[in-house]
């Protein structure tokens, strides 16, 4: 497994392989690629070999990093993936003292996730 930060539109590309896995109302290349346009947001993909098999997607604005989507296809969840991809925006924000994200009540491993975290 590798993790390579996405600075190109093809990497967009290989986050929306990742999005329309995860999510049924997944985030385009075209919509990525403007998140991307923001210089605050920063994503995160990583790779079994050459394929995407999960993604970060935060913004740093100064001391708060706020995680806007973390995803990891079917078939590799349960493996530390997720908590590997956080673990890594971590040790790559540059002045960040606080993390913020949103989760809905009910889902329930993503909660688990952040809870370990």
């Amino acid at each position: 497994m590798i993790i390579i930060n996405v600075n190109d539109k093809s990497g967009c590309y290989h986050v929306e392989t990742v999005e329309k896995l995860c999510f049924d109302d997944g985030w385009t290349a075209e919509m990525l690629e403007i998140e991307l346009n923001n210089s605050f947001s920063h994503m995160l993909v990583l790779y079994d070999e050459k394929q995407p098999v999960g993604y970060i997607c935060y913004r740093e604005l100064f001391e708060v990093a706020e995680i806007l989507r973390v995803a990891v296809v079917p078939a590799y969840r349960g493996r530390g993936f997720a908590t590997m991809l956080i673990n890594e925006m971590i040790n790559q924000l540059k002045i960040a003292e606080e993390i913020m994200l949103e989760v809905d009540v009910n889902n329930v491993s993503a909660l688990g996730l952040y809870k370990k975290i």
